[in-house]
């Protein structure tokens, strides 16, 4: 079984999740386009569990599989402030972090890797 099967499959049969639960965060999510939506309803039956469950895997993966290009842009951006990236994402997750630099739309170019910053 390939590693992406295994992901989908720890959720379809909701192992992952009930691990997970505990430490997991929920936070709501903008409506998707009609499109998307259906795909997604589509794909959360074929793996047989729900739209939340099914979003939440794909988020999940999508973190993972951006992961290097998520902590280049902490690096280039603590770098920017003057303080070391683990500085920076502890006061990210307190909630201390100053984001007037971060403005939506932004166009962060990084080692070859740029990114939009999203609002």
């Amino acid at each position: 079984m390939g590693r992406l099967s295994a992901i989908f499959t720890n959720f379809r049969f909701g192992v992952a999740i009930k691990h997970y639960q505990k430490f997991a965060k929920q936070f709501p999510i903008g409506p998707l386009n009609e499109h998307d939506d259906d795909w997604l309803t589509v794909w959360a039956w074929l793996n047989d569990c729900s739209k939340a469950a099914q979003g939440a895997s794909l988020i999940s993966f999508g973190i993972r599989e951006r992961k290097s290009e998520i902590e280049r842009m902490l690096e280039y951006i603590a770098k920017k402030r003057g303080m070391t990236a683990e500085e920076l994402f502890k006061s990210i997750l307190d909630g201390t972090a100053d984001s007037s630099g971060n403005e939506p739309g932004q166009v962060v170019r990084n080692e070859g890797v740029e990114s939009i910053l999203l609002s």
